[in-house]
């Protein structure tokens, strides 16, 4: 699973990149206004992902079929802080669900 996540944030930092196997056929991404399927999520992260700076794993917890990705990158134009966690379901080594939880971390 550890191999898993990796993969998945290492493309959603560079969307461009093939992802050939990294979904499931019924792959759900949950998120807090929209549950779409992969091609729809596909799509979304490569024409909207922000262009935050600093993007960096704050944590990785993988477990056999299940794990979490906690990240956070700043945002050049606003300057707030988004701190995104990332639930992942697996079957036979593809994501079968994503789901999100974002905030807006208060910095000092």
């Amino acid at each position: 699973m550890d191999q898993l996540l990796e993969k998945l944030f290492t493309w959603w930092k560079d969307p461009h990149r093939a992802v050939e196997g990294l979904f499931a056929d019924d792959f759900a991404y949950v998120g807090v206004s929209k549950i779409v399927d992969a091609e729809a999520w596909i799509h979304w992260v490569r024409k909207g992902k922000p262009s935050w700076d600093g993007v960096a794993l704050l944590a990785m917890i993988a477990e056999e079929r299940s794990g979490a990705l906690l990240f956070e990158g700043t945002d050049p134009i606003t300057a707030l802080v988004h701190r995104i966690s990332w639930f992942v379901e697996a079957d036979r080594g593809r994501i079968k669900k994503l789901i999100e939880v974002s905030s807006v971390v208060e910095t000092a």
